[in-house]
């Protein structure tokens, strides 16, 4: 076949990579774009697929307006009125009161006159409202009590209402938070690609979701091959990445996996006459269509023209097709999504040997979601996190750091042994081993290598290089678009459109010295791996 799709089925993000050879002298590249909801070309869809409120699927991009609710989105709840309250004036204090004018006007007589008989009124008067004062000022202090009593009373009817509707205000605020949190409020679908491919790398499955993700990963596939369909208009071969490591029962169990949900959306895609058929279909009928091929023979994998390799093999075919990596002893590292592979590899030619690589279900997925655990949303986190000012970042990168020094130290562990166990032929001091790995490259590729923070350096890895545009050198590429970031992320898509014929072949760490003969009276005897000549 003349086209090679390199196929990065990804737990954020999906990239595709095709590879031209009609003319086997100048083969041509490119990135499968797609249209994001503004209309711009992007290079990376995201593994998303999206049920419509008219039960039919989207794929790669969330459209709210559409999406349909698994859960309801919480009311906002229906506040009481403000009471109010007419405080009356408080009462007066009888202490406070005038004389009433009949006094004074006697008063003003009797300084005039002396009249004897004004003066026993006078007295009368004043007898009489001095015992009026008197009932007045026991009224007034049973109405201000009265009144005291009643101020209190309002003012923790208005704390109670007011501490009762911040309630409601605050339960409603969080369960919108979570609600709009959380994965399960909307019929998104996101990181099935990972619960597909967990059991195989020991990680916990903690998919709890009502549609099964082998469904959700052959649908999604279903919709790249139809979409090459259309763009291609002729056959082609798709070479499909797997997050697994050198372990040959892993290894097995991802290429078993990967077959079967290819061959199962490839079946699901023949029943379909196009693209804009396969959207319009509502997903009870999909469920119908769909069947997941199991216990595949070797004929059903051979008829489509599928092959599943490595992502770290399809990391190293980028790098060393452009000649920018020296010959010796060297780290990758591609941290993605949901999984991080380190390889420890060796360039001689023009295809890499891996002899080693060790993956762990630890990603870019455990860093966020540990900091969304703080607040905030994926897009503010990952914003927070490219201007270094997330100040939560400290304890989960830590985690991160340890678990990949772990791995790393496991690669050299075993690289010494080796060395060692075979040091009766070559009768080398291990100084020699030690002499060859100092400065050598550590190469970074993945979306999780796009952040400066998550990366590191090692004892002897110390020469960190990252995959971008200059270190791919993909010529002849179509694509005139494409940011410099975006290449450690497209890295192994290119490497997995790049044909391979056989099976790859991996020679293990014990074995890594075997061919070095004991060396010659020249203590510069060249030999290969980097021990002298490299």
């Amino acid at each position: 076949m003349s086209y090679t799709v390199g196929l990065d089925f990804g737990t954020h993000q999906t990239k595709v990579c095709i590879e031209n050879a009609s003319n086997p002298l100048q083969k041509i590249y490119e990135f499968l774009e797609f249209k994001d909801l503004d209309g711009n070309q992007t290079c990376l869809l995201p593994s998303l697929i999206q049920v419509n409120k008219d039960d039919t699927l989207s794929y790669g991009f969330a459209i709210e307006e559409q999406c349909k609710l698994s859960t309801p989105k919480p009311k906002a709840p229906v506040f009481e009125e403000q009471i109010i309250y007419d405080i009356e004036e408080a009462p007066k204090n009888p202490d406070s009161f005038d004389l009433p004018e009949v006094i004074k006007t006697l008063k003003d007589r009797y300084d005039k006159t002396g009249d004897k008989s004004l003066k026993r009124k006078l007295n009368k008067a004043k007898n009489n409202w001095t015992r009026e004062v008197k009932k007045l000022k026991k009224l007034y202090l049973q109405q201000l009590k009265e009144f005291r009593d009643n101020e209190r009373n309002i003012k923790a009817t208005k704390e109670a209402l007011d501490a009762k509707i911040l309630e409601e205000k605050e339960t409603y605020e969080d369960e919108l938070r979570k609600w709009e949190n959380s994965p399960r409020s909307r019929m998104h679908f996101r990181y099935f690609k990972l619960a597909s491919f967990g059991d195989c790398l020991n990680a916990k499955n903690t998919w709890k979701h009502e549609i099964d993700p082998d469904l959700l990963s052959v649908w999604y596939l279903c919709y790249l091959i139809l979409t090459l369909n259309k763009k291609l208009e002729t056959q082609y071969s798709i070479q499909i990445g797997i997050p697994s490591g050198t372990k040959k029962e892993i290894l097995d169990c991802q290429k078993k996996k990967a077959y079967e949900l290819l061959v199962s959306a490839y079946e699901l895609s023949e029943k379909y006459q196009s693209l804009s058929a396969f959207k319009s279909e509502k997903i009870s009928r999909l469920k119908d269509k769909t069947e997941i091929k199991m216990n595949l023979c070797q004929e059903d994998i051979v008829a489509y023209g599928i092959m599943a390799l490595p992502e770290a093999f399809a990391g190293l075919r980028s790098v060393v097709a452009g000649n920018r990596i020296s010959k010796g002893m060297n780290l990758l590292v591609d941290i993605g999504g949901g999984t991080t592979d380190v390889a420890f590899f060796t360039i001689n030619n023009a295809i890499p040997e891996i002899h080693t690589v060790n993956s762990f279900p630890i990603g870019l997925n455990y860093i966020f979601e540990n900091l969304i655990k703080h607040g905030g949303s994926y897009e503010e986190i990952h914003s927070s996190f490219l201007k270094n000012d997330h100040e939560n970042y400290i304890e989960s990168i830590g985690v991160y750091h340890t678990k990949l020094k772990t791995e790393v130290n496991k690669i050299l562990s075993g690289l010494f042994e080796s060395f060692n166990s075979t040091s009766s032929a070559h009768s080398l001091d291990v100084t020699r081993l030690k002499q060859a790995l100092i400065d050598r490259p550590i190469v970074y590729c993945g979306g999780g290598s796009v952040y400066e923070r998550v990366r590191m350096q090692f004892n002897y890895f110390n020469q960190e290089k990252i995959i971008n545009k200059e270190l791919l050198d993909i010529n002849n590429l179509t694509n005139k678009h494409v940011e410099d970031k975006l290449y450690t992320i497209l890295a192994t898509s290119y490497g997995l459109c790049l044909p391979t014929a056989d099976e790859i072949e991996i020679i293990p760490l014990g074995n890594l010295f075997d061919h070095i003969n004991a060396p010659a009276q020249d203590t510069d005897q060249p030999f290969e791996h980097g021990l002298t000549d490299y």
